[in-house]
């Protein structure tokens, strides 16, 4: 410091000496010198300053030698350098803002010379600045171009501040750069291509900025160049080749831009590189370059999540030095390259979530120094080499969610140094190794999801710093092992959705990190462990679908930390537990379908962060308290089914979030709150089945949202309020059995979105409201036993969609609608008790799938149409009390048909009510035609007119009318199009198929969340008709719904495709396990409950659903099992899909497979119920004595109803039973029954044959005490078969 003082003084004296004495003199030489009027005013201010001492100073300087004023000149010279340097340090200085400023104080005109400054180093000889190196001091503001009159400077570090603007380019002039570090700033334009000028240049690092542009192709002559870092930017185009010339390279980083193009095989050229990071770009559709093989210096290589295609080169295995190779994230496909375990010095291998096929290469063994293998989101098969139990070193195992199957390797117990081993969601089967317990380092054994079984083993406890355990979703059975408790460490356990028994440990709650049970849908028993609640980090319990007892522990909730508290579907008694209140995080309460008795809690009220709460299904009482408007984020509330009473409190009102309010099935009273309006998120609104007074709300109509309105069942009156119709979301209207009086509003009658409207049962007057045609996706319109007058609207005929069609007990006048032939769903069409008149029109013929017809009690005359013969599905038909006449048609329906149909016709005559057709009645018949002619001639112009106007209207989709959308059937599913459809399938890909059929092919779909559903793609005529059938009758069945159903999630109809999106079930079909699979068969008890399981599915079709829905096609392939070989019934109403125009010949599509039809259908191929029953009895024998129905054992004289029917009696039932099935004297006799019980179902005559909840009730019976007490006059087994089958 003394020095540089030194300097300033004798250069401040030369000055002094050369210059006139008077001040202006001073600030022209140093003008004159230094050219800068910044200096010299510097000057000009030190002067006014200037004391005695100083004075003395210069006198005595005057005095110095020749040699001595030598020097001074020397030294003068150098501070004309540092003065410039300084200057432009200063103007850097001045483009911060005042905050960066301050933190650079030091940085001020009081010190010309720079080289003390902060982040200045100098060149200890010429004191010229080399570096300026500000690195992570939060400056903010620009950039100085000024910076490049550093002419000498070789470091610039700016980096991990707040600098914005952009890079400039005239620091292309700073020649002697070496470093040149930006990153960490908000930089934005492009990079200079002036940076090319920078030949000595060896790092350049610009990341985490905001750049944008491409990548300057001038770069590539920077020949010393050894670190280019650009990554975390918005870079786009491709990489330029050019990049290839920069030999020197080290450590090439551009990841995270927006790259594209194909990657540059030039880049293989760079010899030197060790670190290549391409990760984060969208190189679509380009593949890795084999060139990379070249770069032998590779140690890292990341290409991952950069949209690559293609295949990985197998030439990646000559890079020997390679340590990490990223290529996770891409659309890389086919098999993995053997070659890579050539790569011997891999410690990180990432080839995940891509579409790779094939085994995992058992070469991999090879990769000694392997720590991380990462091969999970693949479509990998086959097993787990056991030679990666040689990767001694590897610490992360991630193979989850492929296809990989066999046994989970027992000599991965090799694996000393493990400690995540992530196998889920594969197709694992075998049991869980106990070897397991010597990796004990583990920390996260996840094997959920596959088909595993046998017991957990209790050589799991030995795994003490195991933090994560997931079993679920297999088949396990036996106890939870007490031993878990010794795994101190856990905090997290799911062994949900398995076949586990016997009680919930009560050690588990001496687990101390515990934060996660997940033990829901096994078969757990007991009560809830009291020890739980010492489980001080609980936030989710989750016991539900099980067989729990007794009460809910009271101190449950003393802890205060849960979130998710799942009871439901238990066993459970007593009352809900004070200690919830302590629950002030606790998110969702479901503790439906219990026991529960007693009034809610008021501690509830205190549960500011409750969103779900589910109490139905209990035995619940009291009021309804004032306190549940402190729920203010409730979004569910459900307190269905239960024993409340007293009114609904309007401050229900205050629920500003609510969704769903569920509040059926109780015993309120009082009228409906109008501050229920209030709630303008309510999307399901149940108040049916209580006895409530008064009418609907008119401030109602605000509720936007609302979808599903029930309040049938309660007891209302008053009208119906036209405000309702600004509800124009609503799918779902049950006003049914009140007493609303006034007419039918029409905004009501118009909905558009409107699925099902029920209005039955009250006191309606007035014509039903022409709007009703703009209902065009309405399914279902039930407005009978009102008091409904005028004519049936034409404009229902615009409701394509219709199959429910029930106008009965009205006084409805005037003619059916010969446009109603355009309802081509139609199934159900009742308008008896009317006052309609006319004949009955020819148009119902073309109703193809009319399954029920009932006209009777009306003022009908004329003929009865004999093209009504071909309705082939028509199973009921009631013309009776009418004015029909003339012959009733002979031949197809008619043929059974009884004279019940067509009392009160006293002028109809045939063979079926055995009245002979006399010339009377022809003479009858021949004027009925003369009026026919003679008013067809008078109204055929209007007709004709109207119908080229209706025509020329329905040629074209109306207006917002979308036939290619995607319509979700379960709320658990996120919307999807049909590129999202093509992307989950692979294009339809063949790999990709699970089942085919006539009607349709199935296929395995991945969405992007990573759930499986299965897509079945059916062939359908892609027709704008067949498209509104095929919508209409997916949200049909979308809203069949139970647990042995499969469920359909959701379709998608536009003119490529028309595909359902279906539950996948992982266990594929039972027509498998009963044919296919070699030395495997399933046990008794699983046969057992898929017996069960499929009656309980049929009786929900035939007598539990609101439109009961005939299978036509029930046969061992279309019983999916899931992962607890669960049953669920699929393809129920398919049939009921294909276009209206099959021919007859095709029938056999529709109801049934060769072997499982119904004896019947031979002579009617109508489907019904008792055809469906016969189906079940073939399927049980099938499964009992494994012998298909087409076995070549059975011709036309033996069938396998005959040949096991012919063994029961001979009292050789035994013998037919499948050998594969291991029998105990109780297991026998079961499976004896249920023969005898599918003989019963399989009998020829329909009318002998029972229904399916008879048989439900049968198979109880069985279970419960060897014998059938079924409703009728069968005793016991021996009384059914025995006494019945003679």
């Amino acid at each position: 410091m003394k020095m540089l003082d030194s300097i300033a003084l004798f250069s401040f004296c030369l000055l002094l000496v050369q210059a006139t004495e008077s001040r202006h003199g001073i600030r022209t030489e140093m003008k004159t010198r230094f050219g800068s009027r910044r200096v010299y005013d510097d000057f000009d201010l030190r002067s006014n300053v200037l004391g005695m001492s100083q004075q003395r100073l210069l006198v005595q300087s005057l005095q110095l030698n020749k040699q001595q004023e030598s020097a001074t000149l020397l030294e003068a010279h150098t501070f004309f350098n540092l003065t410039k340097e300084a200057l432009a340090l200063q103007d850097f200085r001045r483009g911060l803002d005042m905050n960066s400023q301050a933190r650079l104080w030091d940085w001020n005109v009081q010190r010309l010379y720079p080289c003390r400054w902060t982040g200045i180093e100098c060149d200890q000889q010429n004191l010229y600045v080399i570096k300026l190196s500000l690195s992570v001091m939060q400056l903010s503001g620009f950039i100085s171009p000024r910076l490049s009159e550093l002419k000498y400077l070789s470091t610039l570090d700016l980096s991990f501040n707040n600098l914005s603007g952009s890079i400039p380019p005239e620091l292309g002039q700073c020649s002697e750069l070496i470093h040149l570090h930006l990153g960490g700033n908000f930089l934005s334009g492009t990079l200079p291509a002036s940076l090319r000028l920078l030949q000595s240049l060896e790092s350049l690092i610009c990341s985490y900025n905001l750049l944008t542009g491409g990548i300057p192709k001038e770069l590539g002559y920077l020949h010393n160049l050894k670190n280019l870092v650009l990554s975390n930017n918005s870079l786009e185009g491709s990489i330029p080749a050019a990049l290839g010339n920069c030999s020197s390279l080290v450590n090439l980083m551009l990841s995270n831009n927006t790259l594209s193009g194909n990657i540059p095989h030039e880049l293989g050229a760079l010899q030197n590189l060790q670190q290549l990071w391409l990760d984060g770009n969208s190189f679509s559709g380009s593949g890795i370059p084999s060139s990379f093989s070249n770069c032998t210096s590779l140690a890292l290589l990341a290409l991952n999540s950069s949209k690559l295609a293609g295949f990985i080169p197998s030439e990646l295995g000559y890079l020997k030095q390679l340590q990490m190779l990223f290529l996770d994230s891409n659309s890389l496909q086919e098999f993995i390259p053997a070659s890579l375990s050539n790569c011997t010095s891999l410690t990180a291998l990432s080839l995940s979530q891509n579409t790779l096929t094939g085994n995992i290469p058992p070469e991999f063994g090879n990769l000694q120094r392997l720590q991380f293998l990462e091969l999970f989101s693949n479509d990998l098969t086959g097993t787990i080499p056991s030679s990666l139990s040689n990767c001694s070193e590897i610490l992360e195992l991630q193979l989850h969610k492929n296809y990989l199957s066999g046994n989970v390797p027992p000599e991965f117990s090799s694996l000393k140094h493990l400690q995540v081993l992530n196998l889920y969601r594969n197709n694992f089967s075998g049991s869980i190794p106990p070897t397991l317990r010597n990796c004990s380092y583990l920390k996260l054994l996840s094997v959920g999801m596959n088909q595993l079984t046998g017991e957990i083993p209790s050589e799991l406890g030995f795994l003490v710093n195991l933090e994560i355990l997931e079993l679920y979703q297999n088949l396990l059975t036996g106890t939870i092992p007490a031993s878990i408790a010794n795994c101190s460490k856990l905090f997290g356990i799911s062994f949900a959705w398995n076949q586990l028994t016997g009680s919930v440990p009560p050690q588990l709650g001496s687990l101390p990190r515990l934060k996660i049970i997940l033990l829901s849908n096994n078969s757990l028993s007991g009560t809830i462990p009291t020890s739980l609640t010492n489980l001080s980090r609980l936030t989710d319990l989750e016991l539900a679908m099980n067989e729990l007892i007794g009460e809910i522990p009271d101190e449950i909730g003393s802890k205060g930390l849960l979130q998710y508290l799942f009871l439901f579907n238990n066993h459970l008694t007593g009352s809900i537990p004070a200690s919830l209140a302590n629950c002030s995080n606790l998110v969702d309460l479901e503790l439906y379908g219990n026991q529960l008795a007693g009034p809610l809690p008021e501690v509830l009220g205190s549960l500011q962060n409750l969103q779900y709460l589910y109490l139905a299904a209990n035995r619940l009482t009291g009021t309804i308290p004032q306190w549940i408007g402190n729920l203010s984020g409730i979004i569910t509330f459900d307190i269905s089914n239960n024993h409340f009473y007293g009114r609904i409190p309007p401050v229900f009102g205050e629920f500003q979030q609510v969704q769903f309010l569920l509040l059926n099935d109780n015993r309120l009273v009082g009228g409906i709150p109008p501050e229920l309006a209030n709630c303008t998120s309510l999307g399901e609104l149940y108040l049916r089945t209580n006895s409530l007074d008064g009418s609907i709300p008119s401030p109602f109509g605000k509720l936007h949202n609302l979808v599903d309105f029930d309040v049938s069942h309660a007891m209302l009156t008053g009208s119906i309020p036209d405000s309702l119709g600004n509800c124009t979301r609503l799918q779902y209207l049950s006003l049914s059995y009140n007493q609303f009086t006034g007419s039918i509003p029409p905004a009501v009658a118009g909905l558009p979105n409107m699925l099902t409207i029920n209005l039955s049962h009250n006191q309606l007057t007035g014509p039903i409201p022409p709007t009703v045609g703009k209902m065009t996706l309405v399914q279902t319109i039930d407005l009978s036993s009102n008091n409904l007058s005028g004519n049936i609207p034409g404009s229902l005929s615009k409701c394509a969609g219709l199959i429910v069609l029930d106008l009965s007990n009205n006084k409805i006048a005037g003619n059916i609608p010969e446009s109603l032939d355009n309802l081509q769903s139609l199934q159900n069409l009742d308008l008896s008790h009317n006052l309609l008149g006319g004949f009955i029109p020819d148009a119902i013929e073309k109703l193809a799938f009319l399954q029920r017809l009932d006209l009777s009690e009306n003022k009908l005359s004329g003929p009865i149409p004999s093209t009504f013969a071909n309705l082939s599905h028509l199973s009921y038909l009631n013309l009776s009390y009418n004015q029909l006449i003339s012959q009733i048609p002979i031949g197809g329906i008619f043929v059974n048909i009884s004279a019940m149909s067509f009392l009160g016709n006293s002028d109809l005559c045939g063979p079926i009510v055995q009245r002979h057709c006399e010339g009377s009645m022809s003479s009858k018949l021949s004027l009925w035609k003369v009026v026919a002619i003679a008013a067809s001639v008078g109204i055929f112009a209007t007709v004709a007119s109207i119908a080229i106007i209706w025509l020329s209207r329905q040629s074209k989709p109306t207006d917002g009318e979308d036939l290619g959308t995607f319509m979700v059937l379960s709320n658990r599913l996120v919307k999807l199009t049909a590129e999202d459809i093509l992307l989950a399938t692979k294009g339809f890909s063949e790999s990709n198929i699970i089942g085919a059929g006539g009607i349709s092919t199935v296929y395995r779909a991945e969405l992007e969340d990573g759930r499986i559903v299965a897509v079945k793609k059916l062939n359908i005529t892609n027709q704008i008709s067949a498209q509104r059938n095929f919508a209409v009758e997916c949200e049909t069945l979308g809203q069949v719904r139970h647990r042995n159903l499969v469920r359909i999630l959701g379709f998608c109809s536009n003119v490529d495709m028309e595909v359902l999106i279906l539950e996948y079930m992982p266990n594929g079909s039972l027509e498998k396990y009963l044919h296919h699979r070699e030395g495997e068969s399933l046990g008794w008890e699983v046969l057992y409950r898929i017996i069960c399981g499929v009656a309980e599915a049929m009786t929900y079709l035939h007598h539990e659903c609101l439109n009961p829905v005939i299978h036509c096609d029930l046969k061992p392939s279309n019983i999916l099992l899931d992962l607890n070989f669960e049953p669920h019934v699929s393809d129920f109403g398919i049939a009921r899909m294909l276009n209206s125009d099959i021919p007859i010949v095709s029938l056999s599509r529709i109801i049934g497979s060769i072997g499982y039809i119904a004896p019947e259908y031979a002579f009617s191929p109508i489907p019904t119920e008792k055809g469906d029953v016969y189906s079940y009895g073939i399927l049980l024998l099938e499964i009992l004595t494994g012998r298909r129905p087409t076995d070549d054992l059975f011709t036309n004289e033996l069938t396998l109803y005959g040949w096991v029917l012919s063994s029961t009696k001979e009292k050789n039932i035994h013998k037919i039973l499948n050998t594969t099935l291991v029998l105990d004297d109780k297991t026998e006799t079961e499976a004896i029954s249920v023969v005898k019980v599918a003989l019963l179902c399989s009998r020829e005559p329909p009318e002998g044959r029972p229904s399916m909840r008879e048989v439900r009730e049968m198979f109880y019976q069985i279970k419960d005490s060897r014998k059938i007490d079924e409703p009728g006059s069968y005793k016991t087994i021996e009384d059914l078969i025995f006494g019945h089958l003679e």
